[in-house]
């Protein structure tokens, strides 16, 4: 019996929801695990959280 591997884990760090769910709607469709959240503070605080390793990490940067 073959199991199917997991899909790649993205972090989707954004204060907009609108953005978030922009990403998330995009990744998904393209069959990535999507975690998002709004906040640096609150991702890490799910990075250190996690089971599982998170293989990608999209941020907006401010100036």
């Amino acid at each position: 019996m073959s199991t199917m591997p997991e899909p790649p884990h993205v972090l989707a760090v954004d204060d907009s929801i609108v953005d978030r769910a922009v990403i998330s709607r995009l990744l998904r469709s393209s069959k990535y695990r999507v975690t998002t959240v709004d906040s640096g503070k609150r991702a890490l605080e799910v990075l250190s959280l996690q089971d599982r390793s998170v293989h990608m990490i999209i941020t907006d940067c401010r100036r």
